[in-house]
């Protein structure tokens, strides 16, 4: 009988696993013009659910977007308030089920990061029973909020384009001071160099006058 149910499981599980969609491999544009579509798409939509509690609205200038265009995203919001979802959490759970998971670190805590965010929300499906579902995670109770499933032809491909630039922003959005850092290790490699070959010279000249 054991045997029987370990077989079951085991079919059930190749089962599961095979309708699962598996994580694009996808290029990126990464620029900071992405970035800031990315920016529009994220506090517009996914914000009115997902909250960004890590992240204030004056971050936003790390990604190299202007004031003037800072200031227009965040609205009425004052330049130190985090990204907080438009729905309390009590409401959330009521419609959900659950408080929507932040989306703070999401790139860095799924494995793919920007892939995976992509992945996900062009997994929803539209059945033939008129149903939508996704097909990478079914269990996910988060709606299709930019129709991906029912849109086709050039409507498709422009929310391809949004959820494009929406993961590269989330992906942004969970290191935004990356891009300063390696700034910073240039600097300080290309410094290391200096002195070592500077110290390099040195010791030659204080060697040279001693005899061997």
């Amino acid at each position: 009988m054991r045997s029987l149910i370990a077989v079951m499981a085991l079919f059930l599980g190749l089962t599961a696993s095979a309708s699962e969609k598996p994580v694009a491999k996808i290029e990126f544009d990464r620029s900071t013009e992405a970035i800031h579509r990315g920016a529009e798409v994220v506090l517009n939509v996914c914000m009115g659910c997902h909250s960004l509690r890590y992240m204030r609205y004056q971050d936003l200038r790390f990604a190299g977007i202007a004031e003037p265009e800072i200031t227009k995203l965040r609205g009425e919001h004052a330049p130190d308030d985090s990204l907080l979802s438009a729905m309390d959490d009590a409401a959330a759970s009521e419609s959900f089920g659950r408080i929507p998971p932040d989306q703070s670190t999401l790139a860095k805590a799924r494995e793919g990061g920007a892939n995976y965010i992509y992945s996900f929300v062009t997994s929803f499906a539209l059945e033939s029973d008129g149903s939508v579902v996704n097909r990478m995670k079914p269990e996910t109770r988060m709606p299709d909020v930019l129709g991906y499933a029912t849109s086709s032809g050039t409507d498709r491909a422009a929310i391809e384009g949004q959820i494009r630039d929406a993961a590269v922003f989330l992906e942004w959005a969970s290191d935004p001071r990356a891009g300063e850092r390696r700034t910073l290790g240039r600097y300080v490699i290309a410094y290391l160099i200096l002195v070592t070959v500077l110290l390099y010279f040195v010791k030659r000249r204080v060697w040279k006058g001693i005899p061997s």
